[in-house]
């Protein structure tokens, strides 16, 4: 009888709707909890709570009403409303494929924010340009660090001092984090950050599969768009950077660099040893491969090398097991002298001192005009950059922008 099929169907689906019911409470047990970004709700992310992993699953921008109709002159104008402070409720951020985040995330503690594609999961900032230096794109006379009993001020327009930079990126671990923490940055691309890309002062950071990418009207001198810096022990593996300023702080002792293509332009140093003081420290370069930025008039000038101490005294040892790195011989620093030859090596503080070692007899092709300028010294035989065949130093293989 028809009656008994329909008995039977009704119960298939009861079973089927009540276990259905049951993986979507599972699955979001405690969302409600969670002190997301007014941006976030349940229509544009998933929560897992058994592994704490909220996936955004479509394009938002970070703004007070969680509208995404807003322009970026109307964004410029968000100071923290543009940040959103993970909670420890939540262990990872995956960002979907096909996806951008218009806006900049701080972790607090050990956290990992990933995305599901490194080309198309994206961390967005703005086209702007010095956009921490207000709508004159200036540095106002007034704004200043805490120095010398001096509290830290902003004067005019400008938005943030110079020593507060590093927390407006578009990644940051806030300072009252757990300091034995490890924070983890994997697969995706940070575009135009307001300022630093990937940064922390203290805490050490795992990144893998990061494409950093300044893509702003050439040039960009002034938007402090910095690449990575962290914490003691920080590790950066297969990584593509093409940025407007340090691409990478070997501030902290015991940093690691594999696998990684960095893009040098005019402003900035692929490698930044300091611009103040800093303790001895000891760092790894392994299969990185720098790359001249294209050419944009006859002469290239830069405004630091490829090794950097900006100020300040340091004493560094970099132990360097594959790495290539050529600049032609009409590349000028605007350093040392008028139309200086851009040398490898820079050293402003004259007890600042800079240990290059070939490791392990290592491929190696470092060339510049000149070797080094600067007060400080340089430790390195020249000749272990001599290695004819560099087929083996690739960089980040198949990591440029598609």
């Amino acid at each position: 009888m028809n009656i008994g099929k329909i008995f039977v169907t009704t119960a298939v689906i009861s079973v089927f709707s009540i276990t259905a019911a049951c993986a979507s409470n599972n699955n979001n047990d405690g969302f409600a909890q969670l002190e997301l970004h007014p941006a976030l709700n349940s229509t544009n992310t998933q929560w897992h709570a058994k592994s704490k992993t909220l996936t955004i699953t479509e394009s938002v921008q970070f703004v007070p009403d969680g509208r995404n109709n807003w322009t970026f002159t109307q964004m410029d104008k968000l100071k923290d409303e543009f940040y959103w402070d993970i909670p420890c409720d939540i262990k990872t951020v995956l960002i979907d494929e096909n996806v951008t985040v218009t806006g900049h995330l701080r972790m607090t503690c050990e956290q990992n924010i990933e995305g599901k594609s490194r080309f198309n999961s994206i961390i967005y900032g703005t086209p702007t340009k010095a956009w921490a230096r207000g709508e004159n794109k200036k540095e106002d006379e007034g704004t200043r660090c805490s120095r010398n009993g001096q509290p830290a001020k902003v004067a005019g327009d400008d938005i943030v001092h110079d020593c507060e930079k590093w927390q407006y990126g578009a990644i940051s671990v806030v300072p009252t984090a757990p300091q034995n923490a490890t924070f983890y940055v994997k697969n995706l691309t940070v575009e135009n950050p307001r300022t630093y890309a990937i940064t922390s002062i203290r805490h050490t950071f795992h990144i893998d599969g990061v494409n950093i990418l300044n893509t702003r009207e050439y040039p960009d001198t002034q938007s402090n768009s910095d690449g990575i810096g962290g914490g003691p022990g920080t590790v950066i593996k297969n990584t593509y950077i093409d940025t407007w300023d340090d691409s990478i702080k070997l501030y902290r002792d015991g940093m690691i660099v594999e696998n990684v293509t960095i893009v040098h332009n005019p402003n900035g140093a692929p490698f930044q040893f300091g611009w103040g003081n800093k303790p001895a420290t000891n760092h790894l370069l392994k299969n990185v491969k720098v790359i001249e930025s294209p050419s944009k008039s006859p002469q290239k000038r830069y405004n630091l090398p490829l090794f950097a101490n900006s100020g300040g005294k340091v004493d560094a040892t970099v132990r360097i097991a594959g790495m290539t790195a050529e600049y032609k011989n009409n590349s000028i620093l605007n350093k040392c002298m008028t139309n200086q030859p851009i040398p490898l090596v820079y050293l402003k503080h004259p007890q600042s001192k800079i240990t290059l070692i070939n490791a392990n007899n290592s491929q190696l092709r470092l060339f510049a005009p000149v070797i080094e300028c600067g007060a400080g010294t340089l430790v390195w035989p020249g000749n272990q950059s001599t290695s004819t065949n560099m087929q083996t130093v690739t960089g980040c293989e198949n990591c440029k922008p598609q």
